[in-house]
């Protein structure tokens, strides 16, 4: 659509602005048609077809002068020519003297432009029809250009990559820079990429003076910002740089752009704050499963996934995914793959680790094994994991709800045994467990005189404990700290206070063990029927079971027939307190082959000697068919 500054500058129309201020404020004001009024119109106010907005009226006077009555006539004509919104009002050349200089202070004072020709008005005859084919020529242009952003509306408004295609298209719709941003997420859509920086000046000034826009950016002349959502306080911003002025058309689409980024920007909003929200519970219910609280965790997804926890047993996978940037995309990956079947977990210990828990269901048949073959939930995070490259996973075998947590540490040691033997992932092939070698009524009687004291404590004190203590004693304090969202000062202290209930070192290995070992008996087993004993049997009774023996001569196979003398390097750092330092010292060997042999065992075994359940597993084999590494038997109240 032509502006008054496109008819100035025709040199055919001869028109120049005779208003009394700066008329460079009017220079964009559309025109959408010339009317002419002649002096007999005038006279007789016949001029309704000349007040419609955009109109530019021109006052064919002939010979007549702007004094007396006729002023007074064009001075009302005016005001009802600034009221209706007219572009501005021509005088034609005969009336040399022109405007009035109260005339011309009126019409500044009501916003309306007054120019003046000094072409022959037979030039005039044909500039109404000019103008409506360059109104007819920019509405067919409007026309496609708003059907082209309409092509860009997204099938779904949380569509990620929505804001930039609409960006990229804009920025070529209007030959500029187009930038979308917001002050906490930064830069969320930039076309050209160099727009960024071009227009984060012109941003940031409109953020510390609102009252201010910009006009230049660098050599873009013409800058516009735009809140994608001011009814609701959003900071988020559109931010359009131009070489040539915005007319009518433009600033169209640039409004109608804004509030299609607008609504975008919106979805995308909503869609965050549930998908925070849903990965908060999640993150909730996992936490629960790992203090065994199976009934809350149930609870808490109820809303979100109904079902998906009502089964007995869990089997639990670990991805590391290499680096943080990565995260976020697997475990996306992660939720649709296993949409509906799986919990998927941002690990809040390792910030590179994504955790899914399966539920499955009859432990009886189950716990302690893996499937034979790969199918469901671990045939579709093994096709991932393969596909994503660089990514290791480790997988438990079946383990009833409330212990997740040994379901978790056992996935975490094979995705350890997964780096280290360089495999993409690693699962577990069913190891028999130590409790499930054990009598249970020995076993129950032996851990509940180890866990007396802590039993005895009133609940509350005693359930912290309880949730605390496993998580505690097979990660850093760091990593249970935010495994149960409490502070590490917390967890430091809660150790503590158990260590001393118990009369127990808890910062020794070997004393984690013995103590880790009766929790895991009293999950396993919370209530066996039968016989007490007298006197609570002791833990070298517990180890003295027929079953346990070849269990601990198949586990010890691998290190046993290794040519180096993996076994002794064990025993020693074991009694060492798993300080290689020292061990290496004793062995008369360096460091080097003191971890070299570590590593060897790892790849062997399939144990982690990074963790309380390899570290475990280890000494209790060791134990039993060696009689070494030495365990605390004499705790209270079991010998």
């Amino acid at each position: 659509m032509p502006n008054l500054d496109s008819l100035v500058a025709d040199a055919q129309l001869e028109l120049t602005y005779t208003t009394p201020t700066d008329a460079s404020r009017y220079g964009r004001v559309g025109v959408r048609g010339l009317a002419t009024l002649t002096g007999s119109e005038i006279e007789t106010e016949q001029t309704a077809d000349a007040e419609t907005p955009g109109a530019l009226v021109f006052l064919a006077l002939g010979p007549r002068m702007l004094t007396g009555a006729m002023a007074d006539r064009v001075d009302r004509l005016l005001r009802r020519l600034a009221k209706r919104r007219a572009a501005g009002v021509i005088l034609s050349a005969p009336a040399s003297r022109g405007y009035p200089a109260a005339t011309r202070a009126m019409a500044d004072r009501l916003g309306l432009p007054l120019l003046h020709t000094d072409a022959p008005d037979s030039t005039w005859a044909s500039v109404d029809n000019d103008i409506q084919h360059c109104r007819i020529r920019d509405a067919e242009t409007q026309l496609a250009q708003l059907a082209g952003l309409l092509k860009r509306l997204p099938a779904q408004l949380t569509d990620a990559a929505a804001v930039q295609r609409i960006t990229d298209w804009l920025a070529v719709s209007l030959d500029g820079q187009v930038l979308v941003s917001e002050p906490e997420r930064g830069v969320l859509a930039a076309s050209p990429p160099s727009a960024a920086a071009d227009l984060a000046r012109a941003v940031l000034r409109q953020a510390s003076e609102p009252a201010v826009r910009p006009v230049t950016t660098g050599a873009l002349e013409h800058t516009r910002l735009i809140s994608l959502a001011p009814a609701a306080g959003a900071d988020t911003v559109l931010a359009v740089a131009s070489r040539r002025p915005f007319g009518e058309p433009e600033a169209t689409l640039v409004a109608c752009a804004a509030r299609l980024l607008g609504l975008v920007d919106q979805a995308q909003r909503e869609n965050g704050t549930a998908a925070e929200s849903a990965r908060a519970a999640r993150l909730a219910a996992f936490q629960l499963l790992m203090v065994g609280e199976p009934v809350k965790a149930q609870r808490v997804l109820a809303g979100l996934a109904p079902g998906l926890l009502d089964t007995p047993a869990a089997r639990v996978f670990v991805i590391d995914c290499a680096s943080v940037r990565q995260r976020e995309l697997t475990a996306v990956r992660c939720e649709t793959a296993v949409a509906g079947r799986a919990l998927v977990i941002r690990c809040p210990a390792m910030d590179t680790h994504v955790i899914v828990v399966e539920p499955v269901p009859d432990p009886a048949e189950t716990v302690g094994r893996a499937s034979r073959a790969m199918d469901g939930v671990e045939a579709d995070l093994a096709d991932l994991v393969n596909t994503l490259g660089r990514h290791r996973m480790g997988g438990s075998g079946h383990h009833p709800l409330a212990l997740v947590s040994n379901a978790y540490e056992e996935a975490a040691t094979w995705l350890a045994f997964a780096r280290h033997t360089g495999q993409s992932m690693a699962l577990s092939p069913g190891h028999t467990k130590v409790t499930q070698l054990l009598d249970p009524h020995a076993a129950r009687r032996w851990a509940e005189s180890v866990l007396e004291p802590i039993k005895s404590l009133p609940r509350a004190q005693r359930d912290l404990l309880e949730a605390t203590l496993p998580v505690a004693l097979a990660f850093p304090h760091t990593a249970a700290a935010r495994i149960l969202d409490v502070h590490r000062n917390t967890v430091g202290l809660r150790v503590r206070q158990a260590g001393e209930l118990l009369h127990l070192d808890l910062a020794q290995p070997l004393n984690r063990v013995v103590v880790g070992l009766a929790l895991d008996i009293d999950s396993h087993y919370p209530c066996v029927d039968g016989a007490d004993f007298d006197e609570p049997p002791s833990l070298e009774h517990l180890l003295h079971a027929p079953e346990l023996l070849p269990w601990a001569a198949a586990l010890l196979k691998p290190i046993l027939d290794d040519r180096r003398d993996l076994q002794s390097t064990v025993q020693v750092w074991l009694e060492h307190c798993t300080r290689v330092e020292p061990a290496a010292r004793t062995l008369g060997v360096s460091e080097a082959t003191v971890r070299s042999h570590l590593r060897a065992v790892e790849q062997l075994t399939g144990l982690d000697t990074a963790s309380l359940g390899g570290v475990r597993d280890l000494t209790l084999a060791l134990h039993v068919h060696t009689g070494r590494p030495l365990l605390n038997l004499g705790l209270p109240r079991a010998v």
